[in-house]
């Protein structure tokens, strides 16, 4: 499934994601626990996947400084606005690649494997 980040087109393997509640547990020393709640942490998500080209990862990289919110669409529609909190990248020894050949990108563009870890604005 071809997604897009701020533009930049990322073929989708994986989609997870994940928050939780903020609920200290105090021990007594002769009682139960003792459960408080203060609210909750907003859900983050993850993606990973690959990307073609060395523009489209530096700019994937550039997103990280910005501290500013961009769309996410994946094949559904708008997914919402997320900041870039983490990129981790590997290059993928691949000799030829035809998921996307669009100029400037050709046949022998370089792939990267991708993970995102994105938190909403």
């Amino acid at each position: 499934m071809v997604w897009s980040y701020n533009s930049v087109r990322i073929y989708v393997d994986k989609e997870a994601g994940g928050g939780k509640q903020i609920m200290p547990i105090l021990q007594p020393l002769a009682g139960g626990s003792v459960v408080q709640f203060y609210g909750w942490e907003t859900a983050t998500k993850q993606i990973s996947g690959l990307i073609v080209g060395a523009t489209d990862l530096a700019t994937l990289l550039g997103l990280k400084e910005t501290a500013t919110g961009y769309v996410l669409n994946s094949p559904e529609g708008a997914l919402g606005s997320f900041y870039l909190k983490d990129i981790k990248y590997n290059r993928l020894p691949i000799v030829y690649q035809t998921m996307n050949t669009t100029a400037p990108l050709t046949c022998e563009s370089p792939v990267y494997s991708v993970e995102l870890d994105l938190q909403p604005v």
